[in-house]
């Protein structure tokens, strides 16, 4: 038997389930917590990372458990890794 491997949970995976297990779209959200649409989506695909504020608003949106807030607000402050970002304006050569 062969085991199985488990992506290892991110901001962008917890924030999307969380939205999907409370029937909210994308533009939903991004009402709720006074973003744009695109912000959400550079939050779920991992090419951004979220402010205090807006981690803590996420957080009591979805109705994080106490328990699991800090880890929450933790992970979406983490530093945006190189390698899921894509960027956006090619070097320019001086």
């Amino acid at each position: 038997m062969t085991p199985v491997l488990t992506s290892p949970l991110t901001f962008g995976r917890w924030l999307k389930r969380l939205r999907s297990q409370q029937g909210l779209t994308q533009e939903q959200l991004a009402e709720l917590v006074n973003c744009s649409v695109q912000m959400i989506r550079f939050f779920e695909s991992g090419k951004r990372r979220a402010s205090l504020e807006m981690a803590e608003d996420l957080a009591e949106l979805l109705q994080i458990p106490p328990a699991d807030c800090a880890e929450f607000i933790r992970l979406a402050r983490q530093p945006v890794e190189s390698s899921s970002a894509v960027a956006e304006d090619p070097p320019t050569e001086v």
